[in-house]
C-alpha cells in the first residue's frame, strides 16, 4: 500500500525563533554570542526544544541557514549590520523555488503545449488550429504556464 502524502494543513511549522534557533545551532557559532536580547547562545544549544527541532528541518534548510548564519558572521566581523535571517532565508527559498520551476517547465513545456493545443483542436473542431495572432498566443501560453504549475505543485 502505498505511503499517503500529509495534509497540508499538519505539516511542520517552525516559527522565527524556532528558526534562528536552529541557524544558530546549525551554524555551531560561540556561546558567547547573543542571540536574543535577554537569551545566550548557551540557554539554546542546551535546551532540549531547541535540539529537538533541528532534527525537523531538512536538509535545504539546514543549508540555507547554514549559508545566512555564514554570511551574517562576515558581516559582524566588516562591521555591517546583520541580515535577517527570517528575510533571507524566505528570499533564498522564493529564489530556489523559481529556479526549480524552471527547470520542470524547461524539461515538461513542450509536452504540456501538445496537450494542451490538441484539447483545444478538439474544442474547435480544426485540426490544424493555431493561435492566430497576439491575444490567442498569450492566451495560450497562460493556459500552458498554468498547467504546468498546477502539475509542478501537484508532484511536489
Amino acid at each position: 500500500m502505498a505511503k499517503e502524502l500529509p495534509n497540508p494543513s499538519e505539516r511542520l511549522r517552525i516559527d522565527r525563533r524556532t528558526l534562528i534557533k536552529a541557524s544558530i545551532i546549525t551554524a555551531n557559532l560561540a556561546p558567547s554570542v547573543p542571540l536574543f536580547d535577554s537569551e545566550p547562545v548557551v540557554s539554546v544549544i542546551t535546551s532540549s526544544t531547541a535540539s529537538d527541532s533541528i532534527r525537523n528541518v531538512c536538509a535545504n534548510t539546514s543549508r540555507r541557514l547554514a549559508e545566512i548564519v555564514r554570511r551574517n558572521e562576515l558581516r559582524r566581523q566588516a562591521s555591517l549590520p546583520l541580515i535577517s535571517v527570517a528575510q533571507e532565508f524566505r528570499r533564498l527559498k522564493t529564489i530556489e523555488s523559481s529556479q526549480d520551476f524552471a527547470n520542470f517547465a524547461e524539461r515538461f513545456r513542450s509536452r504540456v503545449q501538445t496537450k494542451v493545443l490538441a484539447r483545444i483542436r478538439r474544442q474547435v473542431g480544426d485540426g490544424d488550429w493555431k493561435p492566430n495572432g497576439a491575444l490567442q498566443g498569450m492566451a495560450f501560453q497562460n493556459e500552458v504556464s498554468e498547467r504546468l504549475r498546477r502539475v509542478y505543485e501537484r508532484v511536489g
